[in-house]
């Protein structure tokens, strides 16, 4: 083993020849050559650990030589000093002349200003190729240094992970002049780079392995082409800068050259100045950049595609994506400048989109023609692609456009020079409200769409539909969408499909949507719309295609799906056909909008809120029916046991099972009180407009325990009441109230274990209601008071059942229940509604058990818990309805939102006894049926005496 010292060691030409350093070993380069050289055919193996470079190179392999450095384990550490300016070559280690270095261990390489880590070739002199091949390496790179380069057909392999850290500005990581350099691992990449990477002529980068790269500080180049090709899959570059000059993340100047991005990201900012997704600058020949499955992303003011003075094809396929920064912001997806002198160029700018939802947004900006001739752009959109910008081509310019497959372009053209669309389902979706400019020809053989907001114009030279659909909007005002060809236009076949805008047309109303002062050649075949009750048909002369709307034969219930909406659309047909009214439902822009216009027009509001009276009806009954019950109860409960007024009061047996307990003498009168909230729904979906109603008030009763007469031991009493309802139907944009006054009268009476409770309730209503109805080119507002009254008669029966623990107490209940409403006028316009009285009569029936049970919860004071599970079924008129009538049409019947059939019920509650007189308790009940929920709570006193 001979130590390597300081000197240059020539090898001779032999098969073998080893040179073993220590592993403890350190190498320092201070002489004016390398340190550790191998040529002649020879191999030479080093082992050594550091080295540190102040002469030219560490590591050289020249002559069909090679160098190894591969104990395994042992990672190489190199320091090269920094460069003398225009001095000599300074390298960590260099291959060439058929030259090969393999370091197998990984390492690293500490690289000094002006300085290169890796290098294959030789950047100075012309060399024949050599080979550097390594794992795992780290290069830490000070300003203005280089970490591999490669040229004069030479290869550098890296394996494993690559990281490359800059510590300044002007940095370059990898640089191939000519030849090869591949990453087969992941790259991690970080700091202020001049560019990143850097490919000329017949340089080639490849990146197989993916990772990341971050661009800082002063980036202005994060990958660039001098000629060369880059290609990466399963990268993440982003690019976070702050440079006045503008920063790329792709950039392709002087030569052709290629970038070719798979599956990968790209993000910029630069809070300086402009970011540029791909900008191509002065190219004698074609550059081009394809993006399969990969995505760049501005988030600041730049272009997407820059070319000046150049050419540049960019092609996107399997749903990659260009996004440029907001427009308004400065943003453009790109911009054509600059054309380069005659003879440099070989074809006009040309930017495709591929199959499988590739997508641009942005516009682009052709600036006009300069000294070397017009600046020239071509966009291509293909299979399923999607386009957002518009396109603006100065004077002399030229900018062309062509949609197939499925794609679409969303955006307007200013001074374009032709669009096509060449397959059916291609779509060119203009924005309402300004003006698209195409000084050649446009050919349509798919959809030209000019969308909502306008009227909207496209002018064009000449136009030719291939049997393509034209859509239009047209108002009440005589507008729509037009397009005027100062040339000609040939219409082979093809639709025209008609859009009402709000306030829709006038029924003989015609509208003028083409204009050629060339003449017009040909006709379309049909015309498409939506609207039920309208015929929109075409004419023409020499220069014009005219539109005409006419009323059809379809009657309008004929498109009505329930019984109100038929009935209504019945009754409007009846009216004279210039009432306002009657022309707001013809000219419905769609069935879906004359349905829901005989919806809102029928008035059922009125109908439905019949269903919340009847509802909120039964927190009366259970009032009277809980208050009995609480009555009943052994006097030793504490009163306030129940969701509703308790008492200690009743007829009570001797004794009952713990916790009840002995009997105690049992207060022969009460007064109660109740407060009451509630809220709840009805329907909703289908036929019936959801209804939301909620209830508030109070309650006030008295009763006392009968003794000496042939009433001996029923309990006899009286409450009276208010509260306040709301309603509300969205869907229909109606709303109400109803005060409500309440009296009723009630009694009961106890055999043992069988309880009797009876009880007749009436209510008055006071209703006030509030609808509006807006159509297309019709609104009104209409308002009106009514009266009501609700009568009621019920009855339960109830077995007690005493456990050890608890009182059990199954029962069933029944009720008559007969609502009368008041006829009423509403005020307003020709929407307006007379309504006439009306009666509705239902019964229900409720299956139940309840459960109490009482504990102390301080001495002197007890507690009761109780609960309630049922299952309440109503009959007969479920269904509310109301006679109806449209001033000076016929009269009608609308169905409103009924209440549940079948509902399930639950009640549970505590209360607390006071004093040995006054109890305190709260409860929670509610009514769980099939689109329909009701739920209240209730606080509830009682006195007794």
């Amino acid at each position: 083993m001979t130590p390597i010292g300081n000197a240059r060691f020539p090898l001779p030409r032999r098969p073998l020849l080893s040179f073993l350093l220590a592993s403890s070993a350190v190498m320092l380069c201070q002489s004016a050559f390398a340190q550790a050289t191998a040529s002649g055919g020879q191999t030479v193996e080093i082992t050594t650990q550091q080295a540190t470079c102040g002469g030219k190179i560490c590591f050289q392999a020249y002559d069909e030589g090679s160098l190894l450095y591969s104990e395994a384990g042992t990672p190489v550490d190199v320091t090269v000093q920094q460069s003398w300016v225009d001095g000599p070559f300074y390298v960590g280690a260099q291959a060439r002349d058929g030259g090969t270095i393999r370091f197998d261990g990984g390492g690293t390489f500490r690289v000094g200003s002006d300085a290169y880590g890796l290098w294959a070739g030789d950047p100075f002199h012309q060399v024949a190729a050599g080979t550097i091949t390594a794992n795992d390496l780290t290069f830490d790179l000070g300003a203005g240094s280089w970490g591999v380069g490669v040229n004069y057909g030479s290869t550098i392999t890296l394996d494993g992970t690559t990281t490359m850290t800059a510590h300044g500005g002007a940095t370059i990581g990898i640089e191939a002049y000519s030849g090869t350099i591949t990453l087969n691992g992941p790259i991690q990449a970080n700091g202020s780079w001049l560019p990143f990477a850097l490919a000329h002529g017949a340089g080639n980068i490849v990146f197989n392995g993916g990772g990341t790269v971050s661009a800082t500080g002063g980036t202005w180049v994060v990958f660039s082409l001098d000629g060369g090709r880059i290609s990466m899959k399963n990268m993440a570059v982003r690019a976070d800068t702050a440079t006045n000059v503008g920063t790329d993340l792709l950039r392709s100047d002087w030569d052709r050259g290629t970038f070719s991005i798979t599956d990968s990201t790209f993000e910029g900012t630069n809070t300086g100045g402009a970011i540029n997704a791909f900008h191509a600058s002065g190219n004698r020949n074609s550059t081009s950049l394809t993006l399969d499955n990969s995505q760049i992303k501005l988030n600041s003011a730049g272009t997407g595609i820059a070319v000046e003075g150049a050419h540049a094809t960019v092609t996107l396929t399997r749903g990659s994506a260009i996004t440029a920064f907001a427009s308004n912001k400065g943003g453009l997806l790109a911009h054509i400048t600059d054309r380069p002198a005659p003879g440099e160029i070989l074809s006009p700018g040309i930017l495709t989109l591929g199959a499988q939802d590739s997508t641009l947004s942005g516009n682009v900006q052709v600036e006009a023609s300069g000294e070397a001739g017009a600046n020239e752009f071509d966009l291509r959109l293909n299979g399923s692609a999607l386009w957002r910008g518009n396109v603006m081509v100065g004077s002399g310019s030229r900018a062309s456009v062509a949609i197939a497959g499925t794609s679409r372009w969303i955006g307007s053209a200013s001074n374009a020079t032709t669009v096509v669309l060449s397959s059916a389902t291609a779509l060119w979706a203009i924005p309402g409200g300004g003006n698209s400019t195409v000084t050649g020809t446009v050919r349509n053989a798919g959809k030209i769409a000019f969308q909502a907001g306008g009227p909207t114009t496209l002018t064009v030279r000449n136009f030719v539909n291939d049997g393509g659909t034209i859509q239009v909007n047209i108002n009440a005002a005589g507008q729509n969408d037009f397009i005027h060809a100062t040339g000609t236009a040939t219409i082979n076949g093809g639709t025209v499909s008609v859009i009402p805008a709000t306030g829709t047309y006038t029924i003989g109303q015609t509208y003028k949507i083409l204009t050629a002062n060339g003449g017009i050649t040909g006709q379309f075949s049909k015309v498409v719309d939506n609207a039920p009750f309208v015929d929109l048909g075409l004419s023409q002369n020499a220069n014009n295609i005219y539109l005409k709307v006419t009323r059809n034969d379809t009657t309008f219930a004929s498109v009505a799906t329930n019984e109100s909406q038929h009935a209504v659309a019945d009754s409007v047909e009846t009216l004279a056909s210039g009432n306002a009214l009657y022309q707001a439902v013809a000219k419905a822009p769609n069935v879906a909008s004359a349905r829901q216009a005989f919806s809102t027009l029928s008035g059922d509001v009125h109908a439905s809120a019949r269903s919340v009276l009847v509802q909120d009806s039964g927190l009366i009954r259970d009032a009277v029916l809980n208050r009995l019950y609480s009555a009943d109860l052994d006097a030793i409960i504490p009163a306030a046991m129940l969701p509703g007024p308790t008492a200690y009061a009743g007829n009570m047996p001797a004794a009952a099972p713990a916790p009840f307990g002995s009997a105690t003498p049992a207060a022969l009168s009460g007064l109660w009180a109740q407060g009451f909230g509630s809220w709840g729904h009805l329907g909703g979906g289908g036929r019936d407009a959801r209804i939301d109603h909620d209830t508030g008030g109070f309650l006030i009763g008295f009763d006392t325990l009968v003794q000496g007469s042939f009433l001996q031991d029923w309990r006899l009493g009286a409450l009276a009441g208010y509260s306040h309802s709301s309603f509300d139907v969205d869907a229909r944009a109606a709303s109400g109230t109803a005060d409500n006054y309440h009296v009723g009268l009630y009694a009961g009476r106890q055999w043992n274990a069988l309880a009797l409770r009876l009880g007749a309730t009436y209510t008055w209503h006071d209703i006030d209601s509030d609808r509006a109805v807006a159509l297309p080119g019709f609104a009104d507002r209409l308002t009106t008071s009514y009266d009501a009254g609700t009568a009621q008669l019920f009855g339960e029966l109830g077995y007690r059942i005493d456990t050890q623990a608890f009182r059990l107490e199954p029962f069933i209940n029944a009720a008559y229940l007969n609502l009368h409403t008041d006829g009423f006028r509403e005020t307003g316009g020709d929407a307006a509604l007379t309504g006439r009285g009306d009666t509705s009569n239902l019964g229900f029936t409720t299956l139940g058990l309840r459960v109490a049970t009482s504990f102390d919860l301080t001495e002197g004071t007890s507690a009761t818990l109780q609960a309630t599970l049922g299952w309440r079924h109503a009959f007969g008129d479920i269904r509310p309805t109301a006679a109806l009538a449209l001033a000076n049409g016929s009269a009608f019947t609308a169905s409103g939102t009924p209440i549940a059939r079948d509902a399930v019920v639950v009640d549970t509650g505590i209360s607390v006894a006071l004093s040995h007189a006054a109890s305190l308790g709260v409860s929670y009940s509610g009514q769980f049926g099939e689109k329909a929920i009701d739920q209240s709570v209730r606080g509830n006193f009682v006195w007794k005496f």
